[in-house]
């Protein structure tokens, strides 16, 4: 028997939620649906929509965010790398009790590995050069001061906020956006629920909300042993030895690097299936899924092969 399980991710859950919808305010009244109208049906897929919008929106600002921070821990790690060349001709190239005062973490000369220690040492830079301007170098080709280290972990510090920031946001969107998302899960099997008590298992409206008939053969498990053979000029031979209760077979290509999501290429009654015009060098992931009159299965595992 085919199931109309409710969809776990947002990618699926958002497309069936409109067809519902539409199937609600097509055929909702005709078949005596009470408890899930169209008007909170549609408010709550509406605000999945604007919540999701406003998550991914939040993603995308993020890597500026993090570009930004790398830019300035560029610009303060050569100032501390100059610095260290410029102390090494007094203090020494190894590590002592001079160079304390320095504020280089790890009792380390040279420059500390992880951000965050290469933060602590433009502090530690500033006040030692604060403390010791007979130590600086201001000339038109080296610059080391006190002020330029102030400046570089001021912008650091900025940057720092700005990742913060960005990333609190994200984490924002998303716990309203995971609340919209389970408001809309639990209004979309309490749908399917009363409509299971207002509909046949053999009724052909379920097909008008989106969802499979009761009555209907369940959808095809995954296929298996899925194998993929180069066979160059751009080709890739995909083969599955088949999949329980599948009439035909779904055949996905995604291009690493191009492709945001599978690109669905052919549907065959067929075991196998070759791409063709590949871009030679590229890699590609291929997926197989089931189909019958249920609907499609779950893909199987990607398969990564690399062009020729």
């Amino acid at each position: 028997m085919a199931s109309n399980a409710t969809p776990t991710a947002v990618k699926d859950l958002i497309p069936s939620g409109e067809d519902l919808c539409k199937g609600i305010k097509d055929f909702g009244v005709a078949v005596n649906l009470k408890q899930n109208t169209f008007t909170p049906a549609r408010a709550e897929l509406d605000a999945l929509i604007a919540t999701e919008g406003n998550f991914t929106g939040a993603e995308g600002e993020e890597p500026a965010a993090y570009t930004a921070l790398h830019s300035a821990d560029d610009v303060g790690s050569k100032f501390i790398s100059t610095a260290v060349k410029v102390l090494s001709i007094t203090l020494g190239n190894s590590w002592s009790d001079v160079w304390l005062a320095t504020g280089l973490p790890d009792n380390c000369v040279g420059l500390p590995r992880t951000q965050d220690s290469r933060y602590a040492a433009l502090g530690g830079l500033n006040t030692y050069f604060t403390s010791h301007p007979d130590m600086e170098v201001n000339t038109p080709r080296i610059i080391v001061t006190a002020v330029l280290a102030k400046s570089c972990y001021d912008t650091i510090t900025a940057t720092r906020g700005g990742v913060k920031d960005a990333t609190k946001k994200t984490a924002d969107k998303k716990i309203l956006r995971d609340a919209a998302m389970e408001t809309f899960r639990q209004r979309y099997s309490g749908t399917v629920s009363e409509l299971g008590q207002l509909l046949g298992v053999d009724d052909p409206r379920w097909y008008e909300f989106g969802l499979s008939r009761p009555g209907d053969p369940a959808q095809p498990e995954v296929p298996a042993k899925v194998h993929a053979t180069v066979l160059g000029a751009g080709r890739v031979l995909v083969k599955t030895s088949g999949a329980i209760r599948a009439s035909s077979f779904d055949f996905y290509r995604k291009i690493i690097g191009t492709d945001t999501d599978p690109v669905k290429m052919a549907n065959t009654p067929g075991l196998e299936y070759t791409f063709e015009g590949l871009p030679v060098g590229a890699k590609v992931e291929v997926t197989v899924t089931g189909v019958n009159d249920a609907g499609e299965g779950h893909a199987c595992a990607p398969v990564t092969v690399t062009v020729t």
